[in-house]
């Protein structure tokens, strides 16, 4: 993806470029090398800093639409490691990143976070985005996971304390559904 430090970082190469084939300095052209060099290998490592890794989301199978409940999530590294990896879980629109910052070689590691989950019904699992700019946040790379994470999200709740249409009504004539009875065919509530 371009973005305004690549296009500042390129532009100063090629600048840097034509200033020194007109003065023919050495240490100009060594200047646009390093330029250059950087913006490669910043694109190359970034990708490669999200290459081998494992992810998994852990969460309750039931739950309650507006109630808080725990996630964790584990990334497992089978590479070298790696740096500054953010994980931005999109599943059941929790919307919540995560920032690993150091993900040691051939391990596992867990970060837990509170989400609360908006929609009701069942769900399968859901997206999760790895991102990472490291080292320099000169390029991004990002690579999108499905994560199979069953869920049932039921409706929230409520307590009643009494049922109105239990209560006793006010005159032994009055009868539930004309008490209830508001203009015509329609009634106050259900």
């Amino acid at each position: 993806m371009i973005n305004k430090k690549i296009i500042l970082i390129s532009s100063l190469s090629v600048s840097l470029f034509f200033i020194a084939s007109n003065i023919q300095a050495g240490w100009v052209f060594l200047i646009v090398s390093i330029l250059i060099s950087l913006l490669i290998f910043s694109s190359i490592y970034s990708h490669i800093n999200l290459s081998g890794l494992i992810v998994k989301r852990v969460l309750p199978f039931e739950m309650y639409a507006g109630e808080s409940i725990d996630i964790s999530l584990e990334i497992k590294n089978q590479g070298f490691a790696k740096y500054l990896i953010r994980a931005k879980d999109n599943f059941l629109s929790f919307n919540t990143d995560v920032l690993f910052s150091y993900l040691p070689k051939k391990e596992k590691i867990k970060k837990t976070y509170r989400a609360m989950p908006l929609g009701r019904g069942v769900f399968d699992g859901g997206q999760l985005v790895l991102s990472t700019a490291a080292p320099f946040g000169i390029f991004e790379a990002k690579k999108k996971l499905f994560l199979s994470s069953p869920a049932v999200v039921y409706p929230k709740y409520f307590d009643l304390t009494n049922f109105p249409l239990l209560e006793s009504v006010s005159f032994p004539v009055e009868t539930i559904h004309e008490r209830r009875k508001g203009h015509g065919d329609e009634y106050y509530g259900v």
